[in-house]
């Protein structure tokens, strides 16, 4: 039987059990930025990376972004207003973490490769390098997966190697490890993203426009706590506007058409990027996935083989 997770993360997205019973090494994940790189790997198996040696064939521009400890859609948006175009006009394959460096591809409408040419970087967050044409757009799931480069720091030297060993017999004695959707999915600072997508297919649209606003999590900077707190207190939508955080992009846009439509929290919703609508409920699919996953390991099925019925 695998082992019940203590995380009290974990139960709230579903993720109950792992492989491996046994003792971990050790270590800090992400001391610094450049201990987490992730490189976007595309459909037909090319690796997104810095160097200017793709091939260009098709009409629709496409350009690698190298974001530093930025979120994608903010990374989108500083392009999209460089460039004078809507959010809208740039497709991505998917969201890539934000306390990392990362690459992935980008494809872009109504822009000129020239036009990309001359935008190299954006600030020191925002990289773009070797734009090149291809045949169609790219839209969320257009990806064969991601390549991680993950540096493990402060590992307790004592018995590594045989530890890795036990831990590796563990999981092929199970038959592979839960491929849940982790933490990136649903929010690693405000694990909310399923919480919200959930009311929103429910139709509570108030519940859900309050969850995005009002709930505090404690990994919160201490100004989005305070505007959160002022805002819970006093609905004073105006007043928050002037102390919410620049960079809680959904919440001003949430507080900004409230301001100017009360109480129309369906109209607010709708006023969020199409593709951070789609993250909220896709969310929701993933917390259900997880519970079934989840499910089916406390019956004893296997993870690595279907089974009838």
């Amino acid at each position: 039987m695998p082992c019940v997770s203590k995380a009290d993360l974990d139960y709230m997205l579903g993720l109950k059990y792992y492989s491996s019973c046994s003792e971990g090494i050790g270590g800090k994940l992400r001391e610094h930025i450049e201990d987490f790189v992730v490189k976007e790997i595309s459909r037909d198996g090319i690796i997104c990376e810095p160097y200017c040696n793709y091939s260009s064939v098709g009409n629709v521009v496409w350009f690698v972004l190298e974001k530093r400890g930025i979120d994608t859609i903010t990374a989108l948006r500083l392009i999209a207003r460089v460039l004078r175009i809507r959010l809208n006009d740039l497709g991505i394959a998917g969201l890539k973490d934000t306390r990392a460096i990362t690459y992935q591809f980008v494809s872009i409408r109504n822009v000129s490769i020239e036009e990309v040419q001359g935008i190299k970087s954006i600030g020191n967050k925002v990289f773009i390098h070797c734009p090149f044409c291809r045949p169609f757009e790219l839209r969320p799931g257009i990806l064969y997966g991601n390549k991680f480069e993950i540096t493990i720091r402060e590992v307790k030297n004592n018995g590594v190697r045989s530890k890795i060993r036990r831990i590796l017999d563990e999981i092929y004695q199970y038959g592979g490890i839960p491929n849940y959707y982790g933490y990136q999915r649903f929010g690693t600072i405000r694990p909310n993203t399923h919480i919200i997508g959930k009311l929103i297919l429910h139709g509570r649209y108030e519940n859900a426009v309050k969850e995005l606003l009002l709930h505090i999590y404690p990994g919160e900077s201490p100004k989005a706590i305070e505007a959160r707190k002022y805002l819970g207190e006093t609905w004073d939508i105006k007043g928050a506007l002037k102390i919410f955080p620049l960079n809680l992009h959904h919440e001003r846009t949430i507080l900004y058409h409230l301001l100017k439509h009360p109480d129309d929290y369906l109209g607010a919703i709708k006023k969020l990027p199409l593709s951070i609508k789609k993250l909220f409920v896709g969310a929701y699919q993933a917390y259900l996935f997880n519970l079934i996953l989840s499910k089916r390991i406390e019956s004893d099925l296997p993870i690595h083989l279907c089974t009838v019925g």
